[in-house]
């Protein structure tokens, strides 16, 4: 038990303070469609910025539309844990205004676990999420230590979310 607040602790003071989100049923199935149809679960991947040769990685849940009504709803549900974000195509005649809600990183542990079982299309990529997210959640102090670990999960959720037909 001391254990587990320890991490906690631990947790808290790397990442911030894990929002307390409690969806209906009703809300989490809402959700999970809209996800399954037009959003994306995964393990984000970037280059660090201080100069070390590894990556730095992110659980991610994105949810796409050009309605700013279905994302504002959308962020409503998830108690504004997330930002939106505008992609306008000037240059592009015709093509409407995409509007992205993205969760922050420490939303996306609560949000998982409520939508998993509602998930049809993207649960394969909610449980690798998941243990993601568990995998950093007791990760040790020691930077780099769990780097090939996030790398085999970041690679398993590629695949999964690649484009095109399977062989």
């Amino acid at each position: 038990m001391v254990v587990a607040k320890t991490q906690a602790a631990v947790a808290e003071k790397r990442f911030g303070k894990q929002p307390q989100l409690q969806l209906s049923e009703v809300e989490a199935v809402w959700l999970a469609c809209a996800i399954d149809g037009e959003g994306t679960i995964g393990v984000y991947r970037q280059k660090r910025k201080d100069g070390r040769a590894q990556y730095k990685y992110n659980p991610i849940i994105h949810l796409y539309n050009t309605n700013f009504d279905f994302i504002a709803h959308a962020k409503r549900l998830v108690g504004g844990c997330g930002y939106v974000c505008t992609d306008k195509h000037p240059n592009k005649r015709g093509y409407k205004t995409l509007y992205t809600l993205r969760l922050s990183n420490r939303a996306v542990a609560v949000v998982i676990e409520q939508l998993t079982p509602h998930l049809i299309i993207k649960k394969q990529q909610a449980e690798v999420v998941k243990r993601f997210c568990s995998a950093v959640a007791s990760a040790s102090l020691q930077w780099g230590q769990d780097h090939d670990h996030y790398e085999a999960l970041y690679w398993e959720c590629r695949a999964l979310n690649k484009r095109g037909t399977t062989s």
